[in-house]
C-alpha cells in the first residue's frame, strides 16, 4: 500500500497539482486535490487553522499534532469509521457496530463490546449514541493513538486485497 503526501497547505504531489486551501467552511477543504495515480491514499499535511476530515481515500491533518493525520489515515486507507461520540458519521463496517449484535458477530472481541459515550474529566457518562466498538479505551479511531485489534484487522484487509493485487 502506499500513502501520498502533500507536505503543506499548498505544496505539490508528484504528479498532482498545486493545491491551494480553503478554510471558507467548518472542515479543511482541498478542492483541487485529487488522489495521486500510484497511491491507495493522499493526505496534505498543512498548518492552517481548520477542522481536519477524511474523504474517500484523501485526508487532510495539521502538523502540529501526529494523532491527528494517524486519525485520518485510518479513515481514508481502512475505510474506520469515528469511535468517539457524539458528531456523526457514523456506520455500520469495520470497526462501529450499528447494533450490539452487528458487534458480537462483527466486532474482534464480542466481550468488550460497548455503546459509544462522551463522558466527563470524572468518568461520568454524559451522552451516548445507539453504536458499537469492540476496542474500548484508548484508540486510534477516538484520540489517534493505539491500533488496537479492529483497526489492525481493518489495515490487514487492506493489505491483503493491495498483495492480491486488488488495489
Amino acid at each position: 500500500m502506499k500513502v501520498s503526501y502533500v507536505p503543506t497547505s499548498t505544496g505539490r504531489a508528484t504528479d498532482g497539482p498545486v493545491v491551494p486551501v480553503d478554510i471558507s467552511g467548518q472542515y479543511c477543504r482541498w478542492p483541487h486535490f485529487n488522489t495521486v495515480s500510484w497511491a491507495e491514499s493522499a493526505g496534505v499535511l498543512h498548518d492552517v487553522s481548520c477542522r481536519d476530515s477524511a474523504s474517500g481515500r484523501e485526508f487532510s491533518a495539521w502538523i502540529g499534532l501526529n494523532s491527528v493525520g494517524w486519525h485520518e489515515l485510518h479513515h481514508a486507507a481502512y475505510n474506520e469509521a469515528d469511535e468517539y461520540c457524539c458528531d456523526g458519521g457514523y456506520s455500520d463496517g469495520v470497526n462501529l457496530y450499528s447494533s450490539p449484535s452487528s458487534c458480537d458477530q462483527k466486532g474482534s472481541d464480542r466481550s468488550t463490546c460497548a455503546m459509544i459515550d462522551r463522558r466527563d474529566s470524572m468518568g461520568m457518562i454524559l451522552e451516548t449514541k445507539p453504536w458499537w466498538r469492540s476496542d474500548v479505551g484508548s484508540d486510534v479511531m477516538v484520540s489517534g493513538s493505539t491500533e488496537n485489534a479492529d483497526d489492525l484487522r481493518a489495515a490487514a484487509a487492506v493489505f491483503a486485497l493491495c498483495l492480491g493485487g486488488g488495489c
